[in-house]
């Protein structure tokens, strides 16, 4: 057992809100906004009026991508032309530009260039691919990813100000194509070290593990840049519960192989995860212990388990261990 002494929780600013859709919610019935939903130049400046848009009702009915139709949950800044209601929104699995006309669509698709995702391929393992796409060098495709994602994330994301942040595409194969199925968003310069900023899979890909893969990927990209990493905050429910699943495995992974190191400050390090969400997943998993040193100092902390400790705690929280990325398949720069 070792001690790690008791540690100011920092402050985190209100920043970009995470969340990963995990399960359809109770979609409002279908009603039209009594408002125009068009974006003004200041706010396409300024990325966009997000809590209006919390409290509108949704826009788009259905969403056809790809081979799937998929029901959108929440209000997209749509440009004025769309209207005040789209009953059809038409997305190019290729480019991600959107059309409420299928004809248009049609048409765009036997002229679409684009035969490929943008940027560059960091990993292909099976059927998965994931592509690192930069906001500055691809503008408008990630514009087009951010609105799309918009209509299936409750909180806040960026739609026009992306050129601060790299996206990272996660892809399925399909025949001889690449399907977006989800990405996640990082900042580019993050004086917090934040490593993700929005995480987001399409409706019809979740329960398939890949919302913690892309978790993983973040503090694979952390551990590369030798940086402890930690998500921005606020965290809906849905993303707090994804992160405290993924911590809880990395950590208890990292005490099994490290028995005998288990300072926070050292498991910290090992994995990457910020002390302060070390500290409260060892709470949050019965590992952590308190010990009064003397009067006038703070309470020592300890990692204290033992291996049916460990084993009941990882049945009890219903922990998943095995990873879902390979890092030996990122492909680094």
């Amino acid at each position: 057992m070792d001690v790690e002494e008791g540690q100011r929780k920092r402050k985190r600013p209100d920043s970009t809100a995470l969340s990963e859709s995990v399960s359809p919610p109770q979609v409002p019935s279908q009603q039209r906004a009594h408002q125009d939903n068009s974006i003004s130049n200041a706010q396409k400046e300024d990325g966009n009026d997000e809590d209006d848009d919390a409290n509108r009702p949704r826009n788009v009915d259905k969403v056809f991508y790809g081979k799937s139709m998929l029901e959108a949950w929440y209000y997209a800044p749509l440009p004025a032309e769309f209207g005040e209601f789209v009953e059809r929104l038409y997305v190019c699995d290729r480019c991600l530009k959107y059309m409420h006309d299928q004809r248009q669509m049609a048409h765009h698709k036997m002229r679409c260039r684009s035969t490929k995702f943008p940027g560059r391929l960091i990993y292909e393992k099976e059927e998965i691919k994931i592509f690192e796409v930069d906001g500055r060098d691809h503008k408008l495709f990630c514009q087009n990813l951010c609105l799309i994602s918009k209509m299936f994330l409750e909180t806040k994301t960026l739609y026009y100000d992306v050129e601060g942040f790299v996206f990272y595409i996660l892809a399925e194969k399909d025949g001889g194509r690449d399907r977006m199925v989800g990405f996640f968003s990082k900042e580019k310069l993050s004086y917090d070290n934040y490593n993700l900023a929005c995480i987001m899979v399409l409706p019809t890909h979740q329960r398939k593990g890949y919302g913690r893969l892309l978790i993983e990927l973040s503090y694979e990209i952390s551990k590369h840049e030798h940086k402890i990493g930690s998500p921005e905050r606020p965290l809906s429910a849905l993303g707090a519960a994804g992160y405290r699943s993924f911590w809880a495995a990395a950590i208890t992974n990292d005490m099994k192989a490290h028995p005998d190191q288990l300072r926070v400050r050292d498991i910290s390090l090992r994995t990457a995860i910020h002390p302060d969400d070390v500290l409260s997943t060892l709470e949050w998993l019965g590992l952590l212990r308190y010990w009064k040193m003397g009067s006038g100092s703070p309470p020592a902390r300890y990692a204290y388990f033992s291996p049916a400790m460990l084993d009941a705690a990882v049945q009890s929280h219903r922990l998943k261990l095995d990873k879902r990325i390979d890092p030996s398949h990122i492909r680094w720069e």
